[in-house]
């Protein structure tokens, strides 16, 4: 009895240190590399498009502003001051904010 025992604690030994040696352990490690890169890149080219968004709308806020100086500037120069405001004929006026509109449309066109 204490032979088969023995034989019994033998083949257990033998079993037990080969391990298992299981083959779909290598081509999922395989798999899930592959995925990591597809997560990275896909997580690339999301920062990317929003660093593009967030630069066209820095670009259309700085041609609506330079549409905005435009137009103080274009007051400042054909009207007459009074204290702290300016006196701009109709005619004129319309003009100069018909310009403006133009400008930002055109930031709209080229930023949106």
């Amino acid at each position: 009895m204490k032979t088969f025992f023995v034989s019994v604690a033998l083949i257990l030994f033998l079993f037990g240190s080969t391990g298992c040696q299981d083959k779909r352990v290598a081509p999922l490690e395989k798999r899930v590399d592959e995925l990591e890169l597809k997560v990275k890149s896909l997580q690339d080219a999301q920062e990317q498009a929003a660093d593009a968004r967030n630069q066209k709308d820095f670009q259309f806020k700085m041609c609506v502003q330079a549409a905005n100086d435009d137009y103080f500037k274009d007051v400042r120069s054909n009207g007459t001051r009074n204290g702290t405001t300016y006196s701009v004929s109709v005619p004129v006026m319309r003009e100069i904010e018909q310009r403006k509109k133009d400008k930002i449309e055109e930031c709209k066109l080229l930023y949106r």
